[in-house]
């Protein structure tokens, strides 16, 4: 990459900077050769109807060049024309996407979006009370409160140490009972504290139920509502190179050819431009067609990088 402190005719500093530049410093240092360095804008495709080359590949092809210094990815076709260095770095495909402002995207606690406040509050208040009936019914049954106090005076403990239960004790089974397999009290003769019981594990089971459809049900609404936001809001976008995902979180490439509002796109004349056009994968094809109409090839890989990052616009007066 260039280096933004080079100033012209400096000759401390070096226009180019990186790994690669730093291990042909160090091939120069080994071999003592010299070298002069040229810019060529396109990394070498195969034009799939005169089967020829450009870029890189072509200028190594007519030897008008000696070596390539580029992030060139290897591949078959290429290696039919030219030669590679053993990999050092393999990347593979992946979509480049701005990365948003974490305080304004992330809901910490979009899992209590399903239920409202005041069934929240329904549901603390059930396993309090809950928790206080089953610890009543546990120690205060005559056979058990019986039981329990003989058992305390023949080995001296105290209450805390006994069969007895507390109150905490009865609210994590009670929590615990609802967010996961719980712990159980052996209360076998105890008729009382085992239909509290029970009734409690009834209870959770239909709010768990309740809770995974409604939050099945939040879940495609706010996709809808987001799907519906970037049709609505696509008049403020600029076109944008790869991807533009303002209200819809993209997770593959189906998400991008899904909505057609979203511009995307990849190097001209690259490996990966390649890969599109010539793959027979339906959804390889399509997205090819799509980049080709919008016309997001871009020439350099900083383009591309400044275009995602200038992706994020928000209509006047809303931007944060």
């Amino acid at each position: 990459m260039k280096n933004p402190y080079y100033r012209n005719g400096d000759p401390i500093t070096s226009k180019y900077e990186g790994l690669l530049i730093d291990l042909l410093i160090k091939l120069q240092e080994m071999l003592n050769f010299k070298f002069k360095l040229y810019e060529i804008e396109q990394y070498g495709n195969e034009n799939p109807e005169t089967k020829e080359w450009n870029g890189l590949v072509r200028q190594l092809m007519d030897k008008k060049i000696d070596l390539a210094l580029a992030t060139l990815t290897i591949s078959w076709k290429r290696q039919e024309v030219i030669s590679f260095t053993a990999p050092y770095y393999d990347l593979g495909l992946a979509i480049l996407m701005p990365k948003y402002n974490a305080k304004t995207t992330e809901n910490y606690f979009a899992f209590l979006s399903p239920f409202e406040t005041t069934v929240w509050l329904t549901i603390a208040v059930s396993v309090i009370f809950t928790s206080l009936v089953l610890a009543i019914c546990v120690n205060l049954t005559p056979s058990n409160f019986n039981n329990s106090r003989k058992e305390i005076r023949k080995t001296n403990q105290s209450v805390r140490d006994s069969s007895w239960i507390t109150f905490p004790q009865a609210l994590w089974w009670s929590f615990s009972s609802l967010v996961a397999p719980g712990t159980e009290f052996e209360q076998k003769n105890n008729l009382p504290a085992r239909i509290v019981m029970v009734t409690w594990w009834l209870t959770t089971v239909i709010l768990i139920a309740a809770y995974t459809a409604k939050l099945a049900a939040f879940m495609t609404v706010q996709n809808m509502k987001q799907g519906n936001k970037i049709i609505n809001y696509s008049k403020y976008f600029k076109t944008n190179f790869f991807i533009n995902t303002l209200f819809l979180e993209i997770n593959s490439l189906e998400d991008l050819v899904k909505f057609d509002t979203i511009p995307f796109g990849t190097l001209k004349d690259s490996y990966v431009e390649n890969f599109f056009a010539n793959s027979h994968y339906e959804m390889h094809k399509i997205a090819y067609k799509m980049m080709r109409k919008q016309n997001t090839f871009k020439n350099e890989t900083a383009v591309g990088i400044e275009r995602v990052r200038a992706s994020y616009y928000l209509p006047e007066g809303s931007r944060k």
